[in-house]
């Protein structure tokens, strides 16, 4: 079914809409899974994160963002894209965390398993810790039920009994021509 729509007011319908030819901005629409906002943050960042044998991790800064809801009912889209090796050739682990009012919540994991090594994701386990750092990629719908800021915080974790040094963008080895260097992002969408 194609509807013509012209002029302003109000058209209600049942069906699809195809057009080649709207105009605005699109702030106004309004329904379910509609984007109200994208923010991202993308980083060359090759700095090196010691994990330590803690349950949290240590952060990795450059992919912390903050996000304002503008409904408490609106859910958060949080996509992460991370490069980077660690130190023994294991697999490194993640754990993402919700920040609201200075209060942090860990999210994304099996709540049935409290065991120390309950990460969000992992990074491929890659024996070879001298060449190719490791992509992981993680999406994850959260729902803050807040209209305060939200930050979304990443820490790496060693998934071993030792600790770890993380190399975000980079593998272990001494970066050369021969040697990827990369990126990392983290990207949050509001959906209505």
């Amino acid at each position: 079914m194609v509807t013509k729509i012209s002029g302003s007011g109000t058209s209600t319908f049942g069906g699809n809409l195809n057009s080649t030819n709207f105009t605005g901005s699109g702030a106004s629409l309004t329904g379910t899974g509609v984007v109200k906002q994208v923010l991202n943050s993308l980083t060359s960042d090759k700095s090196t994160y010691t994990t330590g044998t803690t349950y949290e991790g240590v952060e990795i800064t450059p992919l912390t963002l903050s996000i304002t809801p503008a409904s408490g009912s609106n859910r958060i889209m949080v996509n992460y894209m991370v490069t980077g090796e660690g130190s023994t050739g294991s697999a490194m682990g993640f754990r993402l965390y919700r920040v609201v009012a200075g209060t942090p919540t860990l999210i994304g994991i099996n709540s049935a398993n409290t065991d120390k090594w309950n990460v969000t994701f992992v990074t491929p386990y890659d024996p070879n810790t001298d060449s190719t750092p490791q992509p992981a990629n993680y999406l994850f719908v959260d729902s803050p039920n807040t209209t305060d800021e939200v930050t979304y915080k990443l820490h790496v974790v060693a998934t071993s009994t030792t600790s770890q040094a993380f190399k975000l963008n980079r593998s272990t080895g001494t970066p050369t021509n021969v040697k990827e260097e990369t990126t990392s992002s983290v990207i949050l969408t509001e959906i209505g």
